[in-house]
């Protein structure tokens, strides 16, 4: 080992295991840092235990759970994953929990249901749970314990930062065993945390980070994390770790998920993407995402490209939904007659009186995303499609266009924004598209994806 790279000690141990992987994703953009692989976003048992016996022995799985109220994301997890441990033939098994890179979801829930399913179904738990939110390509590092995120060129406490006052899943902490004790309302004492330090990673490698996990005895490890190199060594760590016997939880970021597949070159689309697309009708970018980024990529989308906006007003949409559905859709579909159109929902967010009914407005503003999008996706020719926003782009992908499993053929930026080529639909749609996260990007990234996409197919 140690002549071997990181990357190479993880690619050795999961030949050498057998191992499989499973990656519960609770929103759609958790694929982003890798290519050429499998999403269900359709939780059927047979998919994924299909997806597992491929050669590459590993499925990402759309829950959608960040969209989900807490008991109903621990129920999700928790039928996939007894499914998937129950399976004959099973084996070593890997349940990865990817999410928000800024701390958001059910962060420590849905972990404790992966460990109460592997308790149910083999009697043993996590030996360590391991917390790796940092995406160092998106400009979210972990130093000295404290989670960041880079804001305007400048790095702030992700505490400090706008998704921590996200409606549903806010927050004060920024250092990670701080933020463990605030979700959990502490039941997660600050003892019940180890924080990896940087030196540590670096000095003393794969077999450092392995020995921190195997003495953690059920307590959550929180390295730093400052580049792509310090996520290949914690993965290396974590399958050493695995291979001496440990059994780990898995709290990570999309980055962390290549490192654990053992995934070296984020492969980068140029004009094979837009190659892809179809000579004939619009494209088609739907935007349910708030957040400060998205509305400066927006408005950056209108001044640059040449695209009309069908916005969809979201109080009245609350009041009278089945009439403002239907007429967003003769609105989109003529609109579309024209050229390229962003579907956005009005830029006023609408807050509820609570977490919970912030977030039953905004599954119910996502589900008539869905619905107008459907019979577009269904008669009106489209070039390509982008989803702009995590909660947006399940519900518009699986329900507006009809997505089942999809195959991740790269990313538009390093690290960041991925295209799909869908591969088993329930209608007609067969056109690639992109799942554009509401928290990353520069205030061009969504017009540069554009334009990459609206100069492929022209005769």
């Amino acid at each position: 080992m140690d002549h071997e790279s990181p990357l190479g000690v993880v690619r050795r141990l999961r030949r050498e295991s057998g191992v499989r992987t499973l990656i519960l994703d609770d929103d759609p953009t958790g694929s982003q840092a890798v290519h050429d692989v499998e999403v269900a976003f359709d939780l059927d048992e047979d998919v994924l235990r299909r997806g597992l016996a491929t050669a590459r022995r590993q499925i990402f799985a759309l829950t959608n759970s960040r969209s989900l109220a807490r008991d109903e994301a621990v129920a999700v997890v928790s039928r996939v994953v007894r499914a998937v441990l129950t399976a004959p033939g099973c084996g070593p098994l890997q349940v990865v929990t990817r999410g928000d890179s800024t701390l958001r979801g059910h962060v420590v829930a849905e972990v404790a249901a992966v460990e109460q399913a592997r308790r149910d179904v083999s009697g043993r738990g996590h030996d360590a749970q391991l917390f790796v939110p940092a995406f160092p390509e998106a400009g979210r590092v972990t130093r000295g314990g404290v989670h960041q995120a880079l804001v305007d060129g400048a790095w702030l406490p992700v505490g400090q930062s706008e998704f921590a006052r996200d409606a549903t899943f806010g927050f004060a902490s920024s250092r990670l065993s701080d933020f463990l004790v605030e979700v959990s309302a502490g039941a997660i004492r600050r003892t019940d945390v180890l924080e990896l330090s940087l030196d540590r990673i670096r000095d003393g490698g794969a077999r450092a980070v392995a020995d921190v996990l195997l003495a953690a005895h059920g307590r959550w490890v929180v390295p730093d994390v400052e580049a792509g190199q310090d996520l290949d060594i914690v993965a290396a760590g974590a399958l050493v770790a695995e291979s001496e016997g440990a059994v780990l939880g898995y709290r990570v970021g999309p980055s962390f998920v290549r490192s654990l597949l053992g995934i070296e070159e984020l492969k980068v689309l140029g004009d094979e993407a837009a190659d892809s697309v179809a000579k004939r009708g619009s494209g088609l970018v739907v935007i349910g995402s708030h957040t400060k980024t998205t509305n400066a990529q927006l408005n950056t989308l209108r001044a640059e490209q040449p695209i009309s906006t069908v916005e969809v007003d979201v109080p009245a949409l609350l009041a009278e939904p089945v009439a403002v559905v239907r007429e967003t859709v003769v609105r989109l579909r003529l609109a579309l007659k024209h050229g390229n159109v962003a579907l956005v929902t009005g830029r006023e967010l609408v807050k509820g009186s609570d977490a919970e009914d912030s977030l039953r407005i905004a599954r119910s503003v996502s589900d008539a995303l869905a619905q107008i999008v459907r019979p577009i996706a269904e008669d009106t020719p489209l070039r390509w499609v982008v989803l702009k926003g995590g909660i947006t782009s399940h519900d518009v992908a699986v329900r507006g266009l009809g997505v089942r499993r999809a195959r991740v053929v790269g990313q538009v930026f390093p690290g960041q924004v991925s295209m799909f080529t869908p591969t088993d639909t329930t209608g007609s749609f067969d056109r690639p598209f992109v799942i554009f996260p509401g928290n990353v990007g520069a205030p061009d990234a969504l017009s540069v994806t554009v334009e990459l996409l609206d100069r492929g197919g022209r005769a």
